[in-house]
């Protein structure tokens, strides 16, 4: 069984945060892919009538790759409310963009997503992901930095809210 590691902790280092949304862990599982996530059509925040969790998963996994493209990191942070891990990520992205750094990721391609458990309103989904080869530059005038990308596997806990659902935690799997 793998080893439970808190998103704050694995981000504690330079480039932790933005590590782990875009390094690989590796990984042997043979699954057959979705899709790769693209971003979505309208406003993270205008969601369909009753979103289901897969749903706002997918949606949150787009915006993620949208968030570390454009640098805009509003709407994921909406979807991420209350999510230490997930405001790290968005600052260290802030941070990139602020010192005139950049990215550029295709983001996830989704392999599986169960809910694994249900606790009242909140529920604990298993995403495995393929992450898209990155790269990226910390500041203007860095030399540029890649990240080749890979399995990566993470339990994320959402809660209702509204007609939609938010990201309150997120930690990744060890192998």
């Amino acid at each position: 069984m793998g080893v439970r590691r808190s998103v704050t902790g694995i981000l504690a280092g330079t480039l932790g945060c933005l590590a782990l949304l875009l390094s690989a862990c590796g990984g042997g599982d043979d699954s057959v892919a979705d899709p790769p996530v693209s971003p979505a059509t309208s406003s993270p925040t205008e969601s369909a009538q009753h979103e289901s969790v897969e749903q706002f998963i997918r949606r949150w996994a787009a915006e993620d790759a949208q968030m570390q493209n454009t640098g805009d990191t509003s709407d994921f942070r909406t979807m991420s409310r209350g999510c230490d891990g997930c405001d790290a990520v968005a600052d260290r992205v802030d941070s990139i963009y602020e010192a005139g750094g950049s990215v550029h990721t295709g983001g996830w391609t989704v392999l599986r997503l169960t809910q694994s458990v249900q606790n009242g309103k909140t529920r604990t989904i298993e995403l495995l992901v393929d992450s898209a080869p990155t790269t990226y530059t910390p500041s203007k005038g860095a030399a540029p930095n890649h990240l080749e990308g890979g399995r990566e596997h993470f339990q994320i806990e959402v809660r209702p809210t509204g007609n939609s659902w938010v990201v309150v935690e997120f930690v990744e799997i060890g192998s």
